[in-house]
């Protein structure tokens, strides 16, 4: 099975900055999407990846457009359809790679950068 990890939770509140996420097949994109809105409304980021989660998020933002304060672009991606979704979402990606492959190479290249970046914000808090 194809899958996408499309929900790492990030808490800048203790030393575990990132916890496991939620994994879902490419070829469920209504379930992506409610996961998406499910973990905007608990306040939990969500790492997009390749087409399905880029249109799932398209979807999620359409139903409840605070949901795209939660979203974050991993890659730019190969594809045009990612630069198009990119650009309806307003969002900008951490990396631009040229993927295309769709097996969640993005948002797990993602992963580090993103507890990198929970790391800093934790020791800055503490200064």
């Amino acid at each position: 099975t194809n899958t996408t990890r499309v929900a790492p939770s990030m808490s800048c509140a203790t030393s575990r900055p990132l916890k496991p996420g939620i994994w879902m097949s490419r070829n469920t994109r209504s379930g992506c999407s409610s996961a998406i809105l499910a973990a905007a409304s608990v306040h939990v980021p969500i790492v997009l990846d390749d087409c399905g989660t880029w249109a799932a998020a398209l979807v999620a933002v359409r139903l409840a457009p605070a949901a795209s304060g939660y979203l974050i672009a991993s890659h730019g991606g190969a594809q045009p359809g990612y630069r198009s979704a990119l650009r309806a979402l307003d969002l900008e990606p951490l990396f631009d790679l040229g993927l295309a492959h769709g097996e969640g190479t993005g948002a797990l290249l993602a992963l580090p950068l993103l507890d990198a970046a929970a790391r800093v914000m934790i020791e800055l808090g503490r200064s």
